[in-house]
């Protein structure tokens, strides 16, 4: 097992947001309080800062580009290796950043 396999986890289609809300403060936020997760709505968000707190914004989005293959070689072992690829970043024509494993 690779340090990636670590952060790799499945769950139903029916609990990934496709669209963004209207209202964005009444999308989910999970808290850490009193030793347990909690929901709250993004719009609590100012009740859980404290005057020392520092807020870092991602304003990334995902594309929806996975591309999963195998790689083979045709050598003495004939190994098959799995890969996946995410498409993370369009830099020109034909060319992109991405993430592999």
């Amino acid at each position: 097992m690779t340090d990636l396999d670590l952060f790799d986890y499945s769950f139903s289609d029916n609990l990934v947001a496709l669209n963004p809300l209207k209202n964005k403060e009444q999308a989910k936020m999970l808290v850490y309080e009193k030793k347990s997760f909690v929901h709250k709505k993004v719009g609590d968000l100012i009740n859980f800062l404290t005057e020392n707190d520092l807020l870092v914004f991602n304003n990334t989005s995902v594309l929806p580009c996975r591309l999963k293959g195998i790689r083979s070689r045709k050598t003495a072992g004939k190994s098959a290796v799995a890969i996946s690829v995410t498409l993370n970043k369009y830099i020109e024509k034909n060319l992109w950043s991405v993430f592999c494993n």
